[in-house]
C-alpha cells in the first residue's frame, strides 16, 4: 500500500494483518476498531504509520522508519511490543491508558511523548524498551536497582515527556523487528587543537551510526607515530614535534567499517631556562659562578646558552664566571635555543654589594724622635670607588682629616696611629700601626772636649796677640 492518502482504515471489526508494506501514505493503517493485529512488516515515509483510536490492539514486530509520526494511541489498553521504531520525527504518542514495550528506539527526533498514563516497562527482570538516547549506566541489579552487579537494565529510570520507563534495556531489544544495517561514520576531534611535544592530547569520538549509537562496536585509533588505542575516546602524546595522521576506524555490530583520517601538527616544545650563582651576596670584583645545568628541553636538546650580565658584558656557555666592577643591582638574563630553534628567556636579579676599602699607610723618618716631624702618608685603596674621607688618630689625643698627614710627638713613648678612611658608598676601613718615639739626643764626652779645645785654642791666640 503506497501512495494513499489512508492506505488501510479498519471501521467496526477485527482485522489481522501480517508482513504488511505500507509508504508514502498520509495515514499508513487506521484502526477505529478493537482486538485487530498488526504483526510483522515494514512502514514508512509515512506521515502517520499507525494511528489507532479503539482499544486492546496489538502493533508487534514492525519496522517503522523515517515516518513523521509512527504510533499514535488514542485507545485504551493497546499494546506496542517488538517494533523498531527508528529514524522518525515522532515515535510513540500516546493519549490514554497502554502498555509499551520491548520496542528499539533508535535515531528518532522525539522518541514518546505520553499524554494518558501508559505503561512502559513490564515487571523486573523482563523490562522495558531500548532508548538509544539513555544515558544511564549498569552497575547495579535487582527491583530496585540497588544490589551490586549488571543485569542489563539501566540503574536509574529513563524519562521522557510526560511519563517515565522504570526498567530499560541497555542494548536492541533482540525478538524486535530487525533494521537494515547503514555503516558508521568515523569522525573526532582532538583538543587542544594546536598541542606541544608531551603534552596529554585528548581524542573525541563524534562517530554517528544511523542503526544507533550502540551499534558501533568497535574503535580503533592510529595515531601516526606507531602507537595505537582501542578506547573509544583516548588521550596521547607525541615524544617529538612535526605532522601527524590520525586514523579512526569504527566497526559495527554488523562488521561495516567507517574510516576518518585527519592531520595533527605537534608543535615543539620550547625549553625552560633557568640558572643559579655562587655566592648568592656577591661584592664588587667577587669572581661569581653562574650555573644553567637547570635548564631543561624535555623534548630535545638545548644548543646554545646566551648570558646578558646587566653590564654590557655578553657571555656564551651553560656555566660561566663574572665579575662586577660596581656595585648596584643587575638584571641577568639567559636566553637558551634548543636544537628545533625555539629559545626561552630567564632573568634573575643580582645585587652587588660595594666592596669596602683598604686601609693602610707608612710613616717617615721609621724611628722618629720627641720634637721630630713625622710625615704620615696614606696609602690606602678603594677598588670600586674612590676614599672620600681619612680620619687619623695619633694615639696622643690628637685627630687629623687630611689625606696624608704630619705630626710631632713632644714626648717619648709608644703610640697606636689609626687611620680610619670611608669610600664613597659610606663603606669603612681602619689600619693601626704603633709606633715608637725616641727621646731627644744630649751632646756627647767627644763632642765636649774638642769645643773645649777650641775655646783653649782661641785663649791662647787672644793672649799671644796681646803680648806683641
Amino acid at each position: 500500500f503506497f501512495t494513499n492518502k489512508e492506505g488501510i482504515a479498519v471501521w467496526n471489526s477485527t482485522f489481522n494483518a501480517f508482513n504488511l508494506t505500507l509508504y508514502e501514505n498520509d495515514l499508513g493503517i487506521t484502526i477505529h476498531s478493537s482486538s485487530s493485529i498488526i504483526s510483522e512488516g515494514e512502514i514508512f515515509n509515512n506521515t502517520v504509520a499507525i494511528k489507532i483510536d479503539g482499544d486492546e490492539n496489538m502493533v508487534e514486530n514492525l519496522l517503522l522508519h523515517h515516518n513523521s509520526y509512527a504510533i499514535i494511541l488514542y485507545g485504551f489498553n493497546n499494546t506496542v511490543k517488538n517494533n523498531s521504531i527508528w529514524k522518525n520525527f515522532y515515535g510513540v504518542m500516546t493519549h490514554d491508558e497502554n502498555i509499551i514495550y520491548h520496542n528499539n528506539f533508535i535515531s528518532n527526533t522525539e522518541d514518546a511523548k505520553d499524554y494518558g498514563h501508559s505503561r512502559w516497562n513490564l515487571s523486573y527482570p523482563t523490562g522495558g524498551n531500548y532508548w538509544d538516547s539513555y544515558a544511564g549506566e549498569d552497575y547495579l541489579m535487582g527491583e530496585g536497582q540497588n544490589e551490586s552487579g549488571s543485569d542489563g537494565i539501566g540503574d536509574i529510570p529513563h524519562q521522557f515527556y510526560g511519563n517515565v520507563d522504570y526498567y530499560p534495556l541497555m542494548d536492541y531489544y533482540e525478538n524486535a523487528s530487525g533494521m537494515p544495517n547503514v555503516p558508521p561514520e568515523a569522525s573526532f576531534y582532538f583538543y587542544p587543537p594546536s598541542p606541544f611535544t608531551l603534552q596529554n592530547i585528548i581524542f573525541i569520538d563524534t562517530s554517528r551510526d544511523e542503526n544507533g549509537e550502540r551499534d558501533m562496536l568497535n574503535w580503533y585509533w592510529d595515531f601516526g607515530d606507531g602507537n595505537s588505542s582501542e578506547e573509544r575516546n583516548p588521550s596521547h602524546s607525541y615524544q617529538k614535534s612535526g605532522r601527524y595522521n590520525i586514523t579512526l576506524k569504527v566497526t559495527d555490530r554488523s562488521g561495516a567499517e567507517s574510516t576518518f583520517v585527519k592531520e595533527i601538527v605537534v608543535k615543539n616544545l620550547p625549553p625552560v631556562a633557568n640558572f643559579t650563582f655562587q655566592p648568592e651576596n656577591p661584592h664588587s670584583f667577587t669572581l661569581i659562578e653562574f650555573n644553567a645545568s637547570e635548564s631543561v628541553d624535555k623534548d630535545g636538546s638545548i644548543v646554545n646558552y646566551t648570558w646578558d650580565m646587566g653590564d654590557g658584558t655578553i657571555k656564551h656557555g651553560s656555566m660561566i664566571t663574572h665579575k662586577y666592577s660596581k656595585p648596584g643591582t643587575y638584571e641577568v638574563k639567559l636566553t637558551v635555543v634548543d636544537n628545533e630553534g625555539n629559545e626561552s628567556i630567564y632573568v634573575r636579579t643580582i645585587i652587588v654589594d660595594n666592596r669596602a676599602p683598604e686601609a693602610n699607610f707608612i710613616i717617615s723618618p721609621e724611628n722618629p724622635k720627641e720634637g721630630e716631624e713625622i710625615n704620615f702618608t696614606d696609602l690606602s685603596s678603594d677598588l670600586d670607588g674612590k676614599i672620600v674621607e681619612w680620619r687619623w688618630d695619633f694615639g696622643d689625643g690628637t685627630i687629623s682629616y687630611t689625606e696624608d698627614a704630619v705630626h710631632v710627638y713632644k714626648k717619648p713613648g709608644e703610640y697606636t696611629v689609626t687611620l680610619e678612611v670611608k669610600d664613597s658608598m659610606g663603606a669603612k676601613a681602619n689600619y693601626s700601626m704603633t709606633i715608637k718615639v725616641g727621646e731627644k739626643e744630649m751632646p756627647g764626652f767627644g763632642f765636649v772636649a774638642m769645643f773645649a779645645a777650641m775655646i783653649a785654642v782661641a785663649m791662647f791666640y787672644r793672649r799671644l796677640k796681646k803680648f806683641k
